[in-house]
Order: C-alpha cells, then structure tokens, then sequence
C-alpha cells in the first residue's frame, strides 16, 4: 500500500486533463487550413458585395432572379458573416502560434479547430452557392444560344 508521500508526490507529477497537449489529428489539421482559405475567400466576397450586386442588377443574365436574390441574402447577413469570418481569421492567427502551426494542442484547441471548420464550411457553401448559380446561368445562356443558332441554320438552309 503507498504511503502518502507517494500518492502527493505522484499527484505533483501528474498533467490534468485540461493541461494535457496532444497532437492535432491529420484531418482536422487539413480542415482548418482549407477553413481559413475559405474565410479568406468569404471576407473578399464580403467585401466585393455592393459590386456584385450592382453587376448582377445590370446583367443579363437568364437566371438573374436567384441570383440577385442570394447577393441581397448575403448582403442582409453580411455584417454578422463580415464579424464570423474576422473573429475566425483572428483566432486561425492566435492558435497557429499557440498551437506550434497546429501540431499540437489543449482539449479546447482541438473544439476551436473544430469550430473554425465549421465556420470555413459555412463560407464555401456561400461561395459555392453563388458559383454553382452563375455557372448554372452560363449553362442555361449556352444551350439557348446552341438552340437559336440551329434555329437560324436550319430556318436559312430550308429557304
């Protein structure tokens, strides 16, 4: 049976669990990089914003309701993601030094490290909504434009 001595001394040598640093898994290390892309990229559309819509307002393009619609959604919600994105650069920053470039970490820099995924995930999905949408409008533009010229070729090689 330990004496007392040893149970004090084993308890000054022990790390508590919220002290304890373990290494960043792989995949969540890949996620907060390509996260921090992603906010990089969301604070430029935020920024780039009143253009945008501007630009989608004056187009002509076939979809340009939706795709208005998403500028004017985003652009309702822009200073709360401006603030997200910001708080999430600023913390990306903080815990790189912290975390020794994400190598390793305290419990609750693993949960932020999560929290920034989420976070670059919300601004990818933005962005790739309005990509997909322009990109669709590219598409839909193409094939009405295909369908007007074998409309043409066909109207002028019958006459």
């Amino acid at each position: 049976m330990p004496s007392n001595g040893d149970l004090r001394s084993l308890l000054e040598r022990a790390t508590p669990y919220e002290a304890w640093r373990a290494p960043l898994d792989e995949t969540l290390r890949r996620g907060v990089y390509m996260s921090a892309a992603s906010t990089v990229l969301g604070l430029v559309v935020i920024m780039a914003l009143p253009g945008l819509h501007a630009a989608g307002v004056r187009s002509a393009m076939i979809l340009q309701g939706p795709m208005v619609g998403l500028l004017r959604g985003v652009a309702t919600f822009s200073p709360l993601l401006g603030a997200m994105n910001l708080f999430a650069m600023a913390l990306h920053l903080v815990l790189l030094v912290v975390t020794r470039g994400w190598l390793e970490g305290r419990p609750l820099h693993h949960w932020a490290a999560g929290g920034m995924t989420v976070v670059g995930a919300l601004n990818a999905f933005i962005v790739a909504m309005g990509l997909s949408l322009f990109l669709l409008n590219l598409v839909v533009m193409a094939l009405v434009g295909i369908a007007i010229l074998i409309m043409l070729v066909v109207a002028f090689s019958s006459g």
